[in-house]
């Protein structure tokens, strides 16, 4: 009887251990696809808000060296560099999707499994 039950004991242990190393195989799989999504989407956020703000900075300074004063083009490369802006700074949150920290020891990164 004794024997029975540290075989049931040790095959259930052995279940156990077989299928959270296969949960272990997928949720890591998982987790690098999410991490290059992340970081797809914030590459492509970050050069977009770049984009933008450096071609605010560009029309501001033609309507700065125009002749005839235009202050409309002044305000509105001055608000399209505004808005490059926010949106190279929200592009940060993709590292908070992804599990990933900035402080000051560096760039760290939180696993779910």
């Amino acid at each position: 009887m004794q024997r029975i039950s540290i075989l049931l004991i040790f095959a259930l242990f052995c279940g156990k251990l077989n299928a959270q190393s296969n949960f272990d195989t997928v949720s890591v799989s998982d987790e690098l696809n999410h991490l290059k999504k992340c970081m797809y989407q914030y590459s492509k956020q970050h050069t977009i808000g770049a984009t933008v703000a450096i071609a605010g900075v560009g029309i501001s300074a033609i309507s700065f060296v125009a002749a005839n004063n235009q202050n409309t083009l002044l305000a509105i490369g001055g608000a399209a560099c505004l808005i490059g802006t926010v949106i190279m700074f929200d592009s940060n949150k993709w590292f908070k999707r992804a599990s990933m920290n900035i402080g000051a020891n560096g760039l760290s990164v939180r696993y779910k499994f």
